[in-house]
């Protein structure tokens, strides 16, 4: 059996390629057999897209309090916040800021 976690997400992938490719109805029609509500599809979207200006403008700080807000688990906050620290490490080593790093 799958965690419910990884269902949702599966569910929510499809329907954005369905959406993506011209199919509304069919994701909304997934989506609603799922039990996924559009309004917290769209919210989701939002969010991740804060997350990514976040990373994208170097500011980890807020990036890590977004991480532990939208993370549903332990283990994926933990894999989350180690992606994120590395990305920082890597930026920080690639503009020679060493002691930083």
């Amino acid at each position: 059996t799958s965690h419910p976690q990884v269902v949702q997400d599966v569910v929510r992938m499809a329907a954005q390629y369905l959406r993506n490719n011209g199919y509304h109805a069919s994701a909304a029609v997934i989506a609603d057999e799922a039990g996924i509500k559009q309004a917290d599809q769209a919210s989701r979207r939002a969010q991740l897209k804060q997350l990514r200006r976040y990373v994208l403008d170097g500011d980890w700080e807020l990036a890590v309090r977004h991480i532990i807000k939208l993370t549903t688990s332990r283990s994926q906050q933990r894999r989350c916040l180690y992606l994120l620290y590395r990305q920082e490490y890597f930026e920080l080593i690639e503009r020679q800021e060493i002691q930083r790093a």
